[in-house]
C-alpha cells in the first residue's frame, strides 16, 4: 500500500474541493485520499465538528497563490501530502522483507525502532529500497501470539537526523504456526525394525522426526533395546523459529498407545523415553536418546507429537508441581 507523510495546517482551509464526504478522524480523511484512484489527490480538508473530509487534487505547492489560497476556518484542518512511499513485506523463516518505491530520490536511513543502531539501510539516491527486519529478536521484533510477529520500521527523511516529516511503519508477518502435530510411522517385524517415514502436516515451518542410530544415520535393522535416537528438527536452516515439543504418544496399529511426553514437556517415565533436550550442534532441533521397544500385539510403531513454535528459544520445560493435601 502507498504511505504518505502529511503536512497539517490546523484552523486553516483550502476552497478547492473535488469530492466531499465523511470520516471519523483525520487520519481516514488522509486514507481515503491514499486510495482515491479517480483523480490525484494531494491535499485535504478535514472539519472536525461535523467529520467532513473534503479531498483536493490541488494543494499550495502547486495552486498559484500557494500558501496564500489557504483561509482561516475554525476547526479545520488543512493536510497536504508530503513524501509518499509503496510498501509491501514479504514474509520468510528468517526475515521480514520490505520493498519501498519512493516517489523522489531517497537519500534518507531506514531503520528497525527496535534497534536502531543495528538495523538500518540507508537509500543513496535511489526510487527502491529493500530492507530485511529479523524474525528473530536482534531488531527488536516481538511475538504477538502464536505465528505473529510485528515490528515498528521507520522511514527518516534525512540520513543522520529526525525530521517531522519522518514516518512510522508498523510491519506484521503471520504465520500458521500455532501448535502442529508431526507423525512418524516406524514398522517392526520378527526383528524389531524402524524404518521412518515423515509427514509434516503443518507448513511454514516445515518440521521433520526422525529416528537415527547411535552413528547419527536413519536407524535401519534393529534390536529391541538398541540405543537410538529421536529427533525433530526445523528444515530450513537459520530459521527465526525454535520449537517446543508435549504430548508424544507413541501409538500401535491395533489402537495400543503409550503417552511418552506430557503437555508440559515432561517425560511420563523417564526409563522408557527421556526429556526431550535442545540440540546444541542445531537450535533448530530437539533430541532424546531411547531405546527400542515395540507393542507385543503390532510390529507397527507410530510416534505423534504436538510441536509449538517460539521466537528464536522456547522457555525450558518446567514440570507442574502437584498440591497435596
Amino acid at each position: 500500500p502507498s504511505t504518505c507523510q502529511y503536512k497539517e495546517n490546523v484552523d486553516r482551509f483550502l476552497p478547492i474541493i473535488d469530492r466531499l464526504g465523511h470520516a471519523y478522524s483525520l487520519a481516514e480523511c488522509q486514507r481515503q485520499c491514499d486510495l482515491e484512484r479517480q483523480f490525484n489527490c494531494r491535499a485535504v480538508n478535514f472539519e472536525t465538528v461535523h467529520r467532513d473530509c473534503a479531498l483536493s487534487s490541488e494543494d499550495t505547492q502547486i495552486t498559484p497563490l500557494g500558501t496564500a489560497a489557504m483561509i482561516y476556518r475554525r476547526y479545520s484542518v488543512y493536510s497536504e501530502k508530503g513524501t509518499c512511499e509503496q510498501v509491501s513485506v514479504q514474509c520468510n523463516q528468517q526475515d521480514m522483507l520490505l520493498a519501498m518505491n519512493f516517489d523522489t530520490p531517497f537519500h534518507g536511513r531506514v531503520y528497525a525502532k527496535g534497534n536502531p543502531a543495528q538495523c538500518f539501510v540507508v537509500g543513496n539516491g535511489q526510487n527502491t529500497l529493500q530492507f530485511a527486519v529479523s524474525l528473530g529478536t536482534r531488531c527488536g521484533t516481538l511475538q504477538e501470539g502464536d505465528g505473529r510477529y510485528a515490528n515498528e520500521v521507520v522511514v527518516q527523511q534525512h540520513p543522520i537526523i529526525m525530521t517531522d516529516t519522518d514516518r512510522n511503519i508498523r510491519v506484521v508477518c503471520s504465520f500458521e504456526a500455532g501448535d502442529r502435530t508431526v507423525t512418524l510411522a516406524s514398522t517392526t517385524r520378527h526383528q524389531p525394525t524402524i524404518t521412518s517415514v515423515v509427514t509434516n502436516t503443518a507448513p511454514p515451518p516445515n518440521v521433520v522426526m526422525r529416528i537415527l542410530d547411535p552413528s547419527g544415520r536413519d536407524a535401519g535393522v534393529v534390536g529391541l533395546g538398541d540405543e537410538l535416537t529421536l529427533k525433530i528438527e526445523i528444515q530450513e536452516p537459520g530459521s527465526a523459529f525454535a520449537i517446543f515439543a508435549r504430548n508424544l504418544y507413541a501409538r500401535s496399529s491395533n489402537g495400543e498407545s503409550l503417552f511418552l511426553i506430557d503437555s508440559n514437556g515432561c517425560p511420563v517415565d523417564s526409563s522408557i523415553f527421556p526429556p526431550l533436550r535442545p540440540d546444541y550442534r542445531n537450535p533448530g532441533a530437539l533430541v532424546a536418546n531411547f531405546k527400542a521397544f515395540r507393542f507385543p500385539s503390532s510390529g507397527m510403531v507410530n510416534f505423534e507429537v504436538q510441536i509449538r513454535f517460539c521466537q528464536d528459544r522456547c522457555d525450558p520445560v518446567r514440570r507442574a508441581l502437584s498440591s497435596s493435601t
